[in-house]
């Protein structure tokens, strides 16, 4: 399971930020990402997965890694 919430992490950033976003460590500032872009990854993160994110959740698990993590204790 952890393989596929990884995977449509993956995806979804991807959609953000191109093929950089394929390093699960790297995190989301050294994506290139801002609070504009954190917010449409969120809004993009709760309609795949169901879940309400607090914004400030991405920038305490700062990298796809840490987010996965997160998502599978929720």
């Amino acid at each position: 399971m952890t393989g596929t919430i990884e995977s449509r992490l993956l995806r979804i950033l991807q959609d953000e930020v191109g093929p950089a976003a394929l390093d699960p460590t790297a995190s989301f500032a050294d994506l290139g990402m801002d609070s504009l872009d954190l917010l449409s990854l969120v809004n993009k993160i709760e309609e795949e997965f169901g879940v309400t994110i607090p914004l400030a959740t991405l920038v305490d698990f700062d990298s796809v890694r840490q987010l996965l993590e997160w998502l599978e204790r929720q």
